[in-house]
């Protein structure tokens, strides 16, 4: 960009040294007022100069969750820029670069590497910038973290299948996340509710929802205890989409009891398997299910 009076035709381009234009944050990743954000995401501030100004390093500050985590106080760009980094954002993915733009003077790309962040959380951040000419502006952003990644809720099929919900959707690969696919993953505790005391329970079986980002599993067991509690855990090494392990949170409690599906599958024949994994061909179908809810009614409430 050429500068100088003259230039242009007054109102149409800058003219002067830039003296009235204040540095400008173009954008920021992740945006401002952003949800469900990954914990781990770097954070990168696009500042650019209008016109003439030039940009300042050694008058630039920027604040991430109330700490100073850049001060450019005495330094150059060009020089020693990445030396005004500061814990927690000083990793090695931290740097200060330019770009390119047909727009602006100069456009500076602050990244900052900080780690990841605690999950459910709000990150905040300010940057203070200036030019050389003395005009400042000062930014604020925030956004929020995705939630932590447990195990939720509970529900019960019968008394040996149980449906888990995550929190948050998993990463459905069955070679980056193999172990949501693994009955070896989860394990089913017996707690005391002050009720009745349940017996060690084995997970024969897992099935995973059936998408790219699944929200939930079913578990099959090989016995519970009526009226009994159990907690229902996974390994931490199982993923969601945004590479959080699995967390216990003790949110997982289901109890065992006796539901309609137990009586449904106790009404057909014993030649069709009941399990959730069919090794022959008689396998439960929607139909089997539908006939026998419908042998049941007819029994208990249809006419003579």
């Amino acid at each position: 960009m050429v500068c100088g009076w003259g230039v242009q035709e007054w109102g149409i381009d800058p003219w002067g040294n830039g003296e009235d234009y204040p540095p400008v944050v173009i954008s920021s990743a992740p945006k401002c007022g952003a949800t469900k954000i990954s914990p781990c995401s770097k954070i990168i501030i696009k500042v650019a100069s209008l016109g003439c100004a030039t940009l300042d390093i050694d008058c630039t500050t920027i604040d991430v969750n109330g700490t100073t985590i850049y001060d450019g106080t005495g330094l150059t760009f060009g020089v020693d820029q990445d030396d005004g980094f500061a814990t927690p954002c000083d990793g090695s993915g931290s740097a200060i670069t330019t770009e390119a733009s047909t727009i602006y003077n100069e456009v500076w790309v602050f990244t900052l590497d900080c780690g990841c962040f605690s999950c459910g959380t709000t990150v905040s951040w300010t940057g203070n910038f200036c030019t050389t000419q003395g005009q400042t502006a000062s930014v604020s952003c925030s956004y929020t973290l995705a939630p932590c990644f447990y195990i939720s809720n509970v529900e019960i099929i019968d008394t040996r299948r149980y449906l888990l919900r995550f929190t948050n959707p998993a990463h459905g690969d069955r070679v980056t996340n193999a172990a949501l696919y693994n009955p070896n993953s989860y394990t089913v505790t017996p707690v005391d509710a002050g009720i009745i005391t349940g017996r060690h329970v084995r997970v024969k079986t897992v099935k995973v929802d059936q998408s790219l980002t699944p929200s939930y599993v079913i578990v099959e067991l090989d016995k519970t205890t009526d009226g009994a509690a159990y907690l229902f855990s996974g390994s931490n090494n199982i993923l969601d989409i945004y590479n959080q392990n699995l967390l216990e949170y003790g949110q997982g409690i289901g109890f065992s009891r006796t539901t309609k599906v137990d009586a449904i599958l106790k009404n057909l024949p014993n030649t069709y398997n009941k399990d959730i994994d069919t090794v022959t061909d008689n396998t439960i179908s929607p139909f089997h299910i539908a006939a026998a809810i419908g042998i049941e009614d007819d029994r208990s409430g249809g006419s003579n």
